[in-house]
């Protein structure tokens, strides 16, 4: 008797990496022709954003980008970004391995592609909210004390992008002396620069949910509240005036186009009492407090 054939190697790097569309294709093809136009229309606004959140991936684990982030096709330019050409990002390769662990720890600590990373996390929100495969998403860039974070893809005061300077000599324990952390601290001019970029990116985000519509003509945003926050107002720990800005009314639930100015000692827990009760879950208590039962109550005001 002849012994069986081996059976053939299964190449399970290309299985990995070949799109999430290839597997799908063919229902949402059988899907398209069965509904209306308006809907077939955003089939193919959602099937054009994924296949551009993959190149994007595709092309940051090979090292080719080019600083630029793209969604349905329309390119974004990183806010205050001078670089251009091949930066690569230690996100690991074409072959599906994990990054270098030289590229994840010190020494040579970096937070180059951060920028891209945050964009491309954007679009992934933004793209499982029109498909309704979640409707929360947190995104914090860095670590809570931010010590290794360091904008390298924006220009300092000097009219040079930030680069990694090595301990901070004021104090270790925060990190990089150009590290966000050690920046907030000095709380000058340079602050004031990364904070341009934090919001560029909230307005990055805002304008993405802005960008779709549903059949009745209304934007994500509108059925949709974002929220823009810090844990304190400037590098002195201080946690009062807190600036809070929110976007969406999230299908009527708030009163847009206002600027509020909340009594001292408001604490912020009522926002988030105020975003679980428009969103159809309301907070312990019968939606009355967040966290510490302490802190009761809802911010009423924002409704109007």
């Amino acid at each position: 008797m002849m012994a069986p054939a081996p059976a053939p190697t299964v190449n399970n790097a290309s299985n990995i990496r070949k799109s999430i569309l290839d597997y799908v294709i063919k229902d949402l093809t059988r899907f398209s022709n069965v509904v209306g136009t308006a809907d077939k229309q955003n089939i193919d606004a959602h099937l054009t954003s994924v296949r551009s959140i993959e190149t994007q991936i595709t092309e940051m684990m090979t090292g080719a980008n080019t600083g630029m982030a793209s969604v349905a096709g329309t390119k974004v330019t990183t806010a205050g970004a001078s670089t251009t050409g091949t930066t690569t990002f230690g996100l690991g390769n074409a072959a599906c391995n994990p990054p270098a662990q030289s590229s994840v720890v010190a020494p040579g600590k970096t937070s180059a592609g951060t920028d891209v990373q945050a964009k491309l996390m954007a679009q992934l929100s933004v793209a499982a909210f029109a498909a309704d495969a979640t409707r929360v998403v947190v995104q914090q860039i860095g670590d809570q004390g931010a010590g290794e974070l360091v904008l390298t893809w924006i220009n300092n005061t000097m009219g040079v992008p930030y680069a990694a300077g090595g301990p901070n000599p004021g104090d270790a324990n925060t990190g990089d002396v150009n590290g966000f952390h050690a920046i907030a601290h000095r709380n000058v001019a340079d602050k004031v620069l990364c904070d341009t970029w934090f919001a560029s990116m909230n307005g990055y985000i805002i304008g993405l949910l802005k960008g779709i519509t549903d059949v009745t003509g209304a934007s994500m945003l509108d059925s949709s509240v974002f929220v823009g926050m810090n844990n304190m107002r400037a590098g002195l720990h201080d946690t009062t005036n807190i600036p809070v800005y929110m976007a969406g009314s999230c299908g009527g639930y708030f009163k847009t186009g206002r600027s509020l100015a909340i009594p001292a000692g408001t604490p912020h827990n009522q926002l988030l009492v105020a975003l679980c009760n428009a969103m159809g879950t309301p907070a312990p208590g019968g939606g009355t407090y967040f966290g510490e039962s302490t802190y009761v109550g809802e911010l009423t005001v924002l409704k109007g």
